[in-house]
């Protein structure tokens, strides 16, 4: 049976969010999930060889024990190994549950089953290993910014720049936008964001592409990005050159501290913060 190698970082949920950003900054995108009744985190990343895992482990170490003044010594653990597709299964079943957002948003997986209410908008998502389930509060948040517009995107268009596992984009086309793209720089993610629009007959256009290289020719009416702020920060004009005049910008990814360099920035590029929300240290905007 087919293993795939990986890394894991126990922590408490007080520095999970710090360890989080800064692999992030190392280009790394891990999945993060919390156990409450531990008030634990576990962080995982997943690898194509060992050769990978051993130098980016050895990265990591390097790293955690130069951030001690952000992240005591004694506060995470890392572990490393290889773990079956079963396995794999096995620990998105113990963590990843029906979870309801919003007013009428419900991100379910495919082992559990759901009775659906009248109103409701079922995202089904199977991880596989992309970041995206929702139960992170970066996605929480861009999910209800899409429905606070939903009734506002019918006929509009719809672009999520770094899809994951296609949670966002699956969303707005099922809220009513006419056109979505998406766009990852990861294969993984692409593989796995098609996978889910099958899940749930929807129908996105997907290409791979990586953000500060890419040039937008066609505009959009809403654009969201769930990024963290060293990649959000240098993107900006990037980012904003997506959208039409007039249009709707989601930023989510952001620890609050760093909010207000993203609220300069913007502002200065004649973009108005609308609203924002905060989930677990990390703030969201919506502008336009």
């Amino acid at each position: 049976m087919l293993k795939t190698p990986f890394i894991s970082i126990r922590s408490s949920i007080n520095y999970s969010n710090i360890i989080y950003e800064l692999l992030c900054g190392m280009d790394l995108f891990p999945s993060l999930w919390n156990e409450l009744d531990k008030g634990s985190s576990v962080i995982s990343l997943y690898f194509d060889t060992k050769n990978e895992l051993k130098k980016i482990k050895s990265q990591i170490e390097r790293l955690l024990i130069n951030s001690t003044d952000l992240i005591p010594e004694k506060s995470y653990k890392i572990i490393s190994g290889e773990m079956e597709e079963n396995d794999w299964t096995t620990v998105w079943k113990k963590f990843f549950h029906i979870k309801h957002i919003g007013k009428n948003i419900v991100i379910k997986p495919p082992w559990e089953k759901y009775r659906k209410s009248k109103n409701d908008t079922i995202v089904e998502i199977d991880p596989e290993m992309s970041f995206g389930t929702g139960l992170h509060g970066t996605t929480r948040a861009c999910l209800e910014f899409i429905e606070d517009i939903a009734d506002e995107g019918k006929n509009k268009t719809f672009l999520d720049i770094g899809t994951g596992s296609g949670v966002l984009s699956i969303a707005a086309a099922k809220m009513g936008f006419v056109k979505v793209d998406a766009f990852d720089n990861q294969q993984n993610s692409l593989i796995a964001t098609d996978k889910n629009c099958r899940l749930n007959n929807v129908e996105i256009n997907l290409f791979e592409a990586e953000l500060g290289k890419i040039v937008f020719d066609k505009k959009y009416d809403v654009v969201a990005a769930n990024m963290i702020t060293s990649i959000l920060l240098p993107n900006i004009d990037s980012i904003i050159s997506a959208l039409k005049p007039g249009g709707i910008l989601i930023l989510s990814g952001i620890l609050e501290h760093h909010y207000s360099e993203i609220l300069k920035k913007i502002s200065n590029r004649g973009l108005k913060e609308i609203k924002s929300k905060i989930y677990d240290e990390w703030k969201s905007g919506l502008f336009e």
